[in-house]
């Protein structure tokens, strides 16, 4: 059965067979218990990209904090945060 009815999926399928990214995934489980399994992973892993990503700011901020910032790094943090240029 191919549906996009959850409540369906939920009642009726034992096992589902999960198409994504170029891979299958079987799953002995329902389809919520499946999805609420994916919002963890995916949770878990935007807390590691935000985390970076503070660390990155907090370094560019102290960088230009400084009082004399060299022409070639003002360059290449505009060209890092700013790849579209700065209007």
């Amino acid at each position: 059965m191919v549906s996009h009815d959850r409540y369906l999926l939920n009642q009726v399928c034992e096992r589902l067979l999960v198409l994504s990214a170029a891979r299958i995934e079987s799953v002995s489980d329902s389809y919520d218990r499946w999805r609420a399994r994916q919002g963890e992973e995916r949770t878990k892993g935007d807390a590691d990209r935000r985390l970076l990503l503070e660390v990155r700011l907090a370094e560019v901020a102290a960088r230009l904090g400084q009082q004399a910032i060299h022409p070639a790094d003002q360059s290449a943090l505009r060209a890092e945060f700013f790849p579209c240029g700065t209007n």
